[in-house]
């Protein structure tokens, strides 16, 4: 080649490479753009505006009695406390009437977000965006978590959650040491009590020891912020449990030390569901173990390399780290109050939301991983897996069919007759279990103030 024409043919290539980078985070985008709006488009299709099942008790801390705003944040409500998913609908909701459909476009647009803070998040550590990163909004945006936004919306339960687990990500990757010591402890704070984040309060004064030990070389400021950070930590998970009431919300006793095979199967199963593989059987059972032992091998190696001299590559780690022992925690605790109602509870779409941190540490492992022919096979099979996802299963649809139709019925039939007892005998379904919880006296309350069901023309 003559030498003339080799910086020509430099420049070429630099070119052919920054245009193929366009275009991969051109179709990212559009991936991450036409998942929202499907999110967006079933929100529409299927929420109904009027309460269902655990907002008429967690909305007492909020609407149905007076509170402080301490005495919301500490709401608990089942195993965990509502947080600032309370204090953002004590704030935002009355300017909706309390509609149930606004609920749950905020808790969409929450997840939303969550997704573009993931996709930011794998820019910091990896300093850019390829075509596989389309597995992020497939992991956020997929349909199987329909029951957290589109039949019983909480924002504690899920979408802040995963919110504020990727703010607290982030806030690692800040170089100046105040700055970040002070924002992982506030996001620590806010995230223990809003819904089952409060796991981070196990991660926080690990987390922080690390961080603290992998330097080399201490200042005495150093070393005194550190210690500061790991009291205020500690500080923030005794607060939590100030008043706390231990409860599976069941009415089975746990069965790990009676039937570990059982809690095993419903904690591989876990896994399986996040993928969309449903049932008890072998696929599911495989799918599942194989998943769950993949985000523990990346929870193990990830831990190890935090104490890598590279700030860089263990900012990285301890992300993974985070997000797989995240997932983890909460896996092993769901099946220990959960596998006694049997395997196939591990599956309902509600948990889905949770598993989602742990699916991303995975594949924020599997990108880490030196280039290969087996590294690029296995970010394949997780891409396709997740491509699977996309549809909206025919089991799940009549699901979210029947439940929007009762909700619609029942709320037609209230209308017109006030009778809860006769409305649930004529749809043959109500929108909550137990009528000893005064919830007459929460209905004549919502048509005084002309909110929720009452608010719509």
């Amino acid at each position: 080649m003559p030498i003339e024409n080799q910086p020509e043919t430099a420049l070429s290539s630099f070119a052919r490479l920054r245009t193929r980078s366009q275009w991969q985070l051109v179709a990212v985008l559009a991936a991450f753009a036409a998942l929202s709006a499907r999110l967006f488009t079933l929100i529409s299709h299927y929420a109904v505006n009027v309460f269902f099942m655990d907002q008429w008790d967690f909305n007492e801390a909020t609407l149905f009695q007076r509170h402080s705003l301490w005495e919301m944040f500490r709401w608990q409500h089942g195993p965990h406390r509502q947080g600032l998913g309370a204090l953002l609908s004590y704030w935002i909701e009355p300017h909706f009437r309390w509609s149930s459909r606004a609920d749950a476009f905020m808790a969409g647009a929450i997840v939303v977000l969550a997704a573009a803070l993931a996709l930011y998040l794998k820019y910091k550590l990896f300093g850019e965006l390829g075509i596989f990163d389309a597995c992020i909004p497939l992991i956020f945006l997929t349909p199987l978590q329909y029951e957290a936004l589109l039949i019983t919306a909480n924002l504690t339960q899920g979408p802040l959650p995963l919110l504020l687990l990727l703010a607290y990500c982030g806030a690692w990757t800040i170089s100046s040491a105040g700055w970040r010591y002070g924002f992982i402890l506030f996001l620590n704070f806010l995230a223990i009590h809003t819904g089952y984040c409060f796991f981070l309060g196990l991660v926080t004064p690990i987390a922080l020891g690390l961080d603290f030990y992998a330097e080399p070389r201490q200042s005495q400021n150093r070393k005194w912020g550190f210690l500061i950070a790991e009291l205020a930590s500690l500080a923030s998970l005794g607060v939590f449990f100030l008043h706390y009431r231990f409860t599976t919300e069941v009415d089975c006793s746990p069965n790990l030390l009676l039937k570990p095979l059982d809690y095993l199967e419903f904690l591989v199963l876990l896994f399986a569901g996040v993928f969309g593989i449903k049932g008890t059987g072998f696929l599911p059972l495989l799918v599942g173990g194989t998943a769950g032992a993949a985000v523990l091998a990346a929870f193990v190696s990830s831990f190890r390399q935090s104490f890598h001299p590279c700030a860089n590559n263990r900012c990285r780690a301890r992300s993974i780290a985070v997000l797989t022992g995240f997932c983890l925690l909460f896996s092993v605790s769901t099946a220990y109050g959960r596998s006694c109602l049997g395997a196939e509870v591990a599956q309902i779409s509600r948990y889905v939301i949770w598993m989602e941190p742990g699916v991303l540490g995975l594949y924020f492992f599997l990108g880490s991983r030196p280039k290969s022919l087996f590294g690029l096979t296995a970010l394949s099979v997780f891409a396709a897996a997740l491509l699977l996802t996309v549809p909206l299963r025919k089991d799940d649809t009549k699901i979210l069919e029947f439940v929007s139709a009762a909700k619609r019925n029942w709320k037609a039939c209230y209308l017109k007759f006030e009778d809860i007892r006769g409305c649930n005998h004529a749809v043959g379904y109500g929108v909550y279990p137990n009528l000893d919880r005064n919830l007459k006296g929460k209905l004549d309350f919502l048509k005084q103030t002309k909110q929720n069901l009452y608010a719509d023309p």
